[in-house]
């Protein structure tokens, strides 16, 4: 839809990195980079927003991702009720902004959480 984006992947697992890949191509979705690595090994990358699942915790994430981030860059994370403890271990230097969302058809509460640095 945004072909002007340039959008990276990052799936450590080999499997999953393959499959993203295979689609890009049957897609023929060229603004898409695959890269099978785990986000703590990327060094020559750097990205406006990082977008991620609840994979890490909001401070791990922070301290394992933020040298992909560029100046005045962000995460962008989905998380669950619990966030509100996570923030508790954060640094006190990044701003957060957050926004309840509903899933659709269900009573799920997640949160979308802005961390900026």
């Amino acid at each position: 839809v945004r072909t002007e984006l340039r959008i990276a992947l990052i799936e450590p697992s080999r499997k999953k990195s393959a499959f993203l890949a295979h689609l890009k191509r049957e897609l023929s979705l060229k603004n898409i980079d695959v890269i099978n690595s785990r986000v703590e090994d990327i060094k020559d990358r750097k990205f406006d927003i990082a977008v991620t699942r609840a994979l890490f915790s909001i401070a791990d994430m922070i301290k394992n991702a933020r040298h992909i981030l560029k100046e005045k860059g962000f995460f962008i994370l989905n998380k669950g009720p619990g966030y509100a403890d996570e923030l508790k271990n954060i640094p006190g230097n990044v701003t957060v902004e957050i926004l309840p969302a509903e899933l659709p058809c269900t009573t799920v509460q997640r949160y979308i959480i802005k961390i900026s640095l």
